[in-house]
């Protein structure tokens, strides 16, 4: 048994920890989760022509509008499972989708620091999840997927990269815009990044060639998210409210580890131990890299 082999051991034991309350239950309690199931219900209802029971009381929506992920996937699924495997489908698949796509984002920066995503396992189960807010929730792994998948071909220039990389936007726009926010902030990032380390080692001329080829092909696999979500905002008129947190109080909520608590404060200390393993690693991993002299 080597370092790998037993990384791999510990990251399927701990997903499996995850997904033990999934399957060991009849139904994964969260706020709002039922009432997104009930919304796949009603849609599957419509599907197979029995929407005259709701045409008093509701209209088909028939716009592709954020928030669609969740119903895209379970719909399908109570034509064939009821409702408590149903749900228990969609939570494997977010547990499994956030926990490989978090592995698949790592290894493809760095192979030899796939042991963060064991960590990484520590924040799949938060205060979003166990809120409800399932299609929010899902954007996150979404977006390491999508990121993932753009570090590995953020070189390749060709049709197949931006009709893979528009369907992929898709989804996460589907799902929710905060995870499609935090891609294109990451993206950004990276992309910056890289222009400057690649300025340091190689030509202007080549940097400015890759720049401007990363940025507009991104752009064109981001622009029918983009076109949805303006129309998406434009129709729906939002407008603002006085329950929206400030800068400060946000700050706060991050100083006390909110977000981390999932169910009651009885968590506080497994967030607080959580966040320390992570800034230790973390700075574990940046004096190592400094001390080797490699590359960034």
């Amino acid at each position: 048994m080597n370092f790998k082999n037993i990384e791999i051991l510990i990251f399927i034991c701990a997903l499996a920890t995850f997904l033990l309350p999934v399957w060991t239950l009849d139904f994964f309690v969260t706020g709002d989760g039922p009432c997104h199931l009930y919304n796949s219900r009603i849609l599957l209802d419509w599907w197979q022509e029995k929407k005259g029971f709701y045409d008093p009381f509701y209209f088909l929506n028939t716009n592709f509008d954020p928030n669609w992920a969740f119903n895209l996937i379970t719909f399908p699924l109570l034509s064939v499972f009821d409702r408590s495997i149903t749900e228990k489908i969609f939570f494997t698949l977010y547990f499994a989708g956030f926990a490989f796509g978090f592995r698949y984002l790592i290894s493809g920066i760095n192979p030899n620091a796939k042991f963060i995503s064991t960590i990484g396992l520590l924040f799949c189960m938060h205060k979003l999840l166990m809120t409800g807010f399932l299609n929010n929730t899902l954007s996150f792994a979404i977006w390491f997927w999508v990121i993932g998948w753009w570090w590995r071909n953020r070189n390749n220039f060709n049709l197949r990269f931006i009709l893979t990389g528009i369907l992929l936007f898709l989804g996460l726009y589907s799902s929710h815009p905060v995870g499609l926010s935090f891609c294109i902030m990451m993206l950004v990032s990276l992309v910056l990044g890289l222009m400057i380390y690649e300025s340091i080692h190689q030509d202007k001329q080549t940097v400015w060639s890759l720049f401007s080829k990363r940025t507009s092909f991104l752009a064109i696999c981001m622009a029918p998210s983009f076109i949805l979500f303006t129309e998406y905002l434009f129709r729906s008129n939002l407008s603002s409210t006085d329950n929206a947190h400030n800068i400060w109080e946000t700050i706060k909520n991050v100083l006390n580890l909110y977000s981390m608590i999932a169910v009651d404060f009885s968590e506080t200390t497994l967030a607080l131990l959580t966040s320390i393993l992570t800034l230790f690693v973390f700075t574990i991993s940046l004096f190592l890299r400094i001390r080797k002299k490699k590359d960034w």
